[in-house]
């Protein structure tokens, strides 16, 4: 699975580099539709949205990435 959404998560990144935007909405709404809480996808969608000139729904797809990126887990933060 985690290889799987890998492989396409850098797709998703090389399509948006080549501005192709539609295709990374493609890949990203799978990925979505796989884990909803995965924020990597959401913060591709959220910048692509932007790109597309879709500020609102870019920005609510940013908001969600933030809200579901994994916090590191350092021994550090507890001394």
């Amino acid at each position: 699975y985690n290889r799987t959404i890998n492989i396409l998560i850098q797709k998703a990144r090389l399509l948006f580099a080549m501005d192709k935007h539609n295709e990374v909405i493609q890949i990203v709404d799978f990925i979505l539709n796989t884990d909803s809480k995965d924020s990597t996808a959401w913060e591709l969608k959220g910048q692509t949205l932007k790109k597309l000139h879709n500020e609102t729904k870019g920005n609510l797809c940013l908001e969600n990435a933030k809200k579901y990126k994994k916090e590191p887990k350092s021994t550090l933060l507890s001394l």
